[in-house]
């Protein structure tokens, strides 16, 4: 705690013959803090617990309000600035922030054919909640999924996201295309063909 340009006044006790100075004629009582909900969140607060009259409060030592609440900020390190009058004092609070949540990474079984089952799946992370999403209603909440008997209509963008302690992750997206079963057979055949051409 820095104090400035704050006035001494001093109390005696005739009796005691002793004497007491503090300052004044303010007092911050408490700085209290609420860090991040969330990675990059931008919704930490500082609040200033003080006494005084005409109370003034700042963050940058410069532009100043009335109200001793400051929300919406960022991590950091923040150096709060309290006054009244020309006595002012600072202190520094500092915000932190959760680890992000990681990106989710899509791996699909290959060649995808009419009939066939898709499998779809992403890494584990623990305590995490998955939600998929994908053409003709699909939906789920593991982190490895298995769609049986597929058809066209099962073609299209598959997407997931990840939520861990009301904190989300982004959403990735991969397209799948459901082959015909004489598509996949000529796929094979063709990959056949050219492992053999290589020996």
């Amino acid at each position: 705690t820095i104090f400035t340009n704050c006035p001494i006044t001093a109390e005696f006790s005739w009796a005691s013959e002793s004497s007491d100075s503090h300052f004044g004629p303010f007092s911050v009582i408490s700085i209290q803090s609420t860090d991040l909900s969330c990675f990059e969140s931008s919704d930490g607060t500082i609040n200033v617990i003080a006494t005084g009259d005409n109370l003034e409060f700042s963050l940058d030592g410069t532009n100043y309000t009335n109200s001793p609440e400051f929300l919406g900020l960022t991590a950091g390190s923040y150096t709060v600035y309290s006054r009244s009058g020309a006595c002012e004092e600072s202190q520094t609070v500092v915000l932190i922030e959760p680890d992000d949540i990681p990106t989710p990474e899509i791996f699909i079984s290959d060649p995808i054919c009419s009939t066939d089952t898709l499998f779809l799946s992403t890494a584990q992370v623990p305590g995490a909640n998955y939600f998929w999403d994908g053409p003709n209603g699909f939906s789920s909440v593991d982190f490895e999924v298995a769609i049986p008997d597929l058809d066209m209509i099962n073609s299209g963008a598959y997407s997931i996201y990840l939520e861990l302690d009301g904190c989300y992750s982004d959403t990735v997206t991969e397209d799948v295309v459901v082959n015909q079963s004489y598509d996949c057979l000529l796929y094979t055949s063709d990959a056949a063909d050219e492992e053999d051409s290589v020996d």
